[in-house]
């Protein structure tokens, strides 16, 4: 027996590719003079009830692909997923590949004296999923603008503003609810040493269907700390605290990647 809980389950599934994602826009935001190319791998585990009856224990284990060239960075991401859902009575758990992601990010301007460093960026999410997994059949198209300003020798302002919308795979299941929503971040980066930083982060994204900020938002904090290994390699870990009925009441996470 399957136990699904629509949307907000999608919302848990995207969660660890976004922290590794977003979570690294105040380091990966500068692009490289020549081409780099960057494979990486972790695991993030999440659990809670958002708000229902029904509480979902997540684990998402994604492997990344991402080549940077100039102001131009381009990225693919597959993800293996674990879910177990429970209620008082019944606990079922399916694993299998997640929806893959794709990303393209253009740098349109470079931070300057007075000026934040911004870049626009499309992403693609597609129902790709073992159907075991109980994910909801779409695609989720994302657009983006990313911001980030040094304020300090060793501090670091970025946010983002998105905007997503999506497509149901099978359009015979009915009309939705809404097919668009809005989401932001804003962080600050520490550098305490050359080798390592760290900061926190926090995020907030609209449920399908809402026309405002309201109790029914996904907020999260995200505290992160990120080492540099030497030789290419670099290791990220994180916690994730939600902080309303629509996110995840607690989880944590890590990356480790390899610049080619």
């Amino acid at each position: 027996m399957i136990i699904k809980s629509g949307s907000r389950l999608v919302q848990a599934q995207s969660l660890g590719l976004a922290l590794i994602v977003g979570g690294g826009m105040a380091l990966d935001s500068v692009a490289h003079a020549g081409t780099q190319f960057r494979l990486s791998s972790g695991a993030t585990y999440t659990t809670g009830d958002y708000g229902t009856d029904t509480t979902m224990d997540v684990w998402h284990v994604p492997i990344t692909a991402r080549l940077t060239s100039g102001p131009i960075a381009a990225q693919v991401t597959v993800p293996y997923m674990e879910i177990t859902r429970k209620t008082a009575d019944v606990s079922h758990t399916a694993s299998g590949m997640g929806d893959i992601e794709t990303s393209l990010r253009l740098r349109v301007l470079r931070e300057g004296d007075w000026r934040p460093e911004v870049a626009l960026t499309g992403k693609a999410r597609f129902a790709t999923a073992d159907e075991e997994l109980g994910l909801a059949d779409e695609n989720i198209y994302y657009g983006e603008i990313n911001l980030g300003k040094r304020v300090a020798h060793r501090v670091y302002l970025f946010g983002t503003l998105g905007y997503q919308t999506r497509k149901d795979t099978h359009p015979e299941n009915g009309d939705r609810e809404s097919d668009e929503r809005h989401y932001g971040t804003a962080g600050l980066d520490y550098t305490f040493t050359a080798r390592t930083s760290g900061g926190v982060m926090v995020t907030a994204r609209e449920s399908w269907g809402m026309q405002s900020v309201d109790q029914s938002t996904g907020v999260m904090a995200i505290p992160y700390l990120t080492n540099s290994l030497g030789d290419g390699w670099r290791l990220q870990s994180y916690g994730i605290a939600g902080l309303s009925e629509s996110s995840p009441d607690w989880g944590a996470g890590f990356s480790l990647g390899y610049n080619f």
